[in-house]
This record gives structure tokens, sequence and C-alpha cells, in this order.
């Protein structure tokens, strides 16, 4: 080809009779060699909402929003020592909670023991009118307010009490944790929570199922499984989530006169699918 001859550009690739055949999930006959016939690819349409290619069950995706500040107060405050604590109740603290997700409530921990249940609104119609469920995803968001300083008599002012909080999603358990611990998951992070900037989060929960030793169906163990379908009639199938322990710092403060406390509230967002109408 002479140095200057214009190159001719390759034709488009017009769309074949197997192009088409594949993106419908058909292989024709005279094409492939074989007869006509379905894949396994094919997917069922009602409405427009797309159908399990399994069972033809109807799928259809849901966003519910959950907040804890609606069933109970929640701070993080300080002890008589000045350690830094999560705190629901005047004698009920600790440095560590957990959340646990269903799809009848949200559940926090503290500890390891249950401190809070707060309800998910609506799951009433939606357990009425399908078969199975799955929680695909949550957002979480972590507000805080300025801190409030009170002394031994309930003279208070406005601080800017802020600890440090470490947080790693957990899909095995709700344990006591302590800060040395999760800071050796590889999912560790740490922040400081400011006032009107709210810590975000999104985890894809975990249940744990049961697995069986043999052919009598007996349990013999327990296995890791993110967002399974479940039965309607077991709405209360808890999910792992989520960690939170505070630094615990002391203030410079003397703590024997002076607490600090800062008002927390988390706001859940669901992604559910409900599976299969009555």
């Amino acid at each position: 080809m002479p140095r200057y001859a214009k190159r001719r550009r390759a034709r488009p690739t017009l769309p074949t009779r197997r192009n088409i055949a594949a993106r419908v999930g058909k292989v024709l006959a005279g094409y492939g060699g074989g007869s006509t016939k379905l894949t396994g690819q094919r997917f069922f349409t009602t409405g427009g909402v797309r159908r399990s290619s399994a069972s033809g069950q109807l799928q259809h995706k849901h966003v519910i929003n959950v907040l804890q500040s609606q069933t109970a107060p929640l701070a993080i405050g300080t002890d008589p020592a000045g350690i830094s604590l999560w705190v629901f109740a005047p004698n009920i603290s600790s440095t560590n909670i957990a959340f646990m997700f269903s799809l009848s409530s949200v559940r926090i921990f503290s500890a390891g023991v249950l401190q809070m249940t707060c309800p998910v609104p609506g799951t009433a119609t939606l357990q009425a009118m399908y078969d199975s469920w799955r929680l695909d995803q949550v957002d979480i968001e972590m507000y805080t307010g300025t801190a409030m300083s009170q002394d031994a008599a309930g003279n208070g002012s406005f601080s800017l009490f802020a600890p440090t909080i470490a947080f790693a999603p957990d899909s095995e358990d709700i344990s006591n944790t302590t800060i040395d611990e999760l800071l050796q998951y590889s999912t560790a992070q740490f922040t400081q929570p400011q006032a009107g900037i709210p810590l975000k989060c999104s985890l894809k929960p975990a249940a744990a199922l049961g697995v069986g030793a043999g052919p009598a169906g007996a349990v013999a163990g327990y296995g890791r499984k993110y967002s399974p379908v479940l039965s309607i009639a077991t709405p209360d199938v808890g999910h792992f989530g989520l960690k939170m322990v505070t630094d615990q710092a002391k203030q410079v403060s003397n703590p024997a006169t002076t607490r600090l406390t800062s008002a927390v509230s988390f706001r859940f967002r669901y992604h559910l699918t409900m599976i299969g109408t009555r």
C-alpha cells in the first residue's frame, strides 16, 4: 500500500441472528446445530417487575428508615473516673456497643447484653404481603450533639467533649469487645464525632445459619451467610453487623465533680428485598 494511501475503515458489525438469539436466550435451529430451546438465563416479568429465574417469584425492593432516638435516649458520657462510656441509663454503661438487625427490629447490645430494641416501622404490612425476605444492606448514620458538662450540684455548661471512637464491621457475634481487640480487625477505623457532621457507613449483614452433620438433619454447627433469604414466619432472625468502642480517654478536668455527656442518635436505613406475594 502506498505510504500516503487512505486506509479503509472496517465496516461496523451488524447484529446477526446468533447475536440476537443469545440476547433473548434462544438457540435457533440451523445455528449451533441444535433445536430451539430456552436457556437458564431467561427471566420472567410481570408488569415490568423481574422475577427469580428459579421459582418465578416476584421480588420487590423496599427502603425503610429506623430512628434509634424514637425508642430511648443514648449518650456518650464519662464515669466517676473520667473514662468515656456509652450511656443507656444512669447505671447502665459500657465502653462498647454492637448492633444486630432483623426484619422486625434493630437490637443494640452493650458488653454483650441487650439494652435497646428499636422496632422497624411498617414491617407488619410487609409480613402480611410476602412469603420471604432478605436484608441486602444497612446504611448507618451516627449523630452527636454538643456535650453538656454538669457538676455535682447539677449546674451545667456547654463544652467540646468529643471522644475518639473505634468501629468495625463484625459478621460473627455481638460479644463484649475491648478496644485492643477491635484494633486487630483489618477493617477497624477511628473517628472523632462532631456536632452536625454524622458518621456514615454501610455494610452487608450476615446471619448465622445451622449446618447439618448428616441426613438426620441435626444441627452440628453454624456458618455465616450474607443476606440469606428467610421465611416471613421468622422476622426476628438477627444479622450481625457493626461494633463500636470508645477509646476510654480520660477527661482533663476533675471527674469527681464534673461529668461530661453528649447525646447520640443513630439512623438505620434498611435495603430489603421482599419475595413472593401472597
